[in-house]
């Protein structure tokens, strides 16, 4: 049986180009959506649509003739509540209903284990009422929800603080020692996605949180362990207040704004840094999908350390 064409959306994104990799890697056909055709110059054999989540017309011509969508794109960090739903609610019911009218058979939406907790942050919240979108009005197609953790690799830049935290003597944690938080690895998390986007059948209208394999998660201290494990070297870990984070976060935000920036760190934005379970379930998408991470933390950090290293980012 011939796999039919993926539409996907985020493609310019950190996890949305490994799930391009992903598809080309295994000949899946996949049209892409792009604001500007510049930023997906690395782009090979995919077909390109230019637009915008904001554009109906460009979502339409995304998803005609389409199998599948899988929907990567979204606001990790905005001005405010109104902008976080532009994209995460509002980008997302223009998709779903994209799909619906060009009669998509299935749709794939990457969410985040953040959306477990909605009340946390703004981000948070629009992530849980993106999903909720999809609940409501993606009842004529059979839709799939991923809820990844902290996900890093090679080429993410958000996760480069973590990174180069890991690499000195002492790691001045933005946490608590009570934080168990889930990572997986972005070439993973693709392999994951794909695997759902093109299995043959699963039962529709689930939600999945994915993981490492490493089924309790992991405390600040258990990956500085590792992570020393990878670089030769033992960590120390000083886990900074709240009450400092918080201050340092408000004084971020005030001098982003000021320069015209959207602040990534805000007070909101420690509430979910210091919650203290982060940690995935995925047993039941194991089961279905038969999928497996391939990718500890250990491996996964040297991996990243030496990309960031080639590239000079470290």
């Amino acid at each position: 049986m011939t796999q039919g064409l993926i539409a996907l959306t985020g493609a310019t994104g950190f996890v949305g180009r490994y799930v391009v990799e992903e598809l080309v890697r295994q000949n899946i056909p996949v049209r892409v959506l792009v604001r500007s055709p510049k930023k997906a110059d690395w782009l090979d054999g995919v077909d390109i649509c230019t637009g915008s989540l904001a554009e109906p017309k460009a979502l339409a011509s995304l998803v005609d003739g389409a199998e599948t969508i899988i929907h990567c794109a979204g606001a990790i960090k905005a001005k405010n509540l109104n902008c976080f739903n532009e994209i995460n609610v509002v980008g997302m019911k223009r998709v779903i209903k994209a799909g619906v009218d060009a009669k998509v058979s299935r749709f794939i939406h990457i969410s985040t284990i953040a959306a477990r907790e909605p009340k946390i942050s703004d981000y948070a919240a629009s992530k849980r009422q993106g999903e909720n979108a999809l609940h409501r009005h993606g009842e004529n197609m059979k839709w799939l929800i991923l809820r990844p953790p902290a996900v890093y690799g090679p080429r993410d830049k958000a996760t480069l603080p973590l990174i180069k935290m890991f690499l000195g003597k002492i790691a001045f944690i933005p946490g608590s020692k009570k934080n168990r938080i889930s990572m997986i690895f972005a070439q993973d998390l693709a392999r994951a996605i794909v695997i759902a986007a093109t299995a043959k059948k699963f039962k529709s209208k689930m939600t999945h949180e994915l993981h490492d394999g490493a089924n309790d998660g992991y405390s600040w201290k258990e990956l500085a362990r590792l992570a020393g494990e990878s670089t030769g070297k033992k960590i120390w870990c000083y886990f900074l207040p709240k009450a400092l984070c918080e201050l340092a976060a408000i004084g971020i935000s005030t001098s982003s704004r000021l320069v015209g920036r959207v602040p990534m760190v805000t007070r909101k934005k420690i509430d979910e840094i210091y919650h203290p379970d982060w940690v995935a379930k995925h047993f039941l998408f194991e089961d279905y999908f038969k999928w497996s991470p391939q990718t500890g933390f250990t491996d996964g950090f040297s991996k990243t350390v030496d990309w960031y290293r080639k590239e000079k980012w470290i």
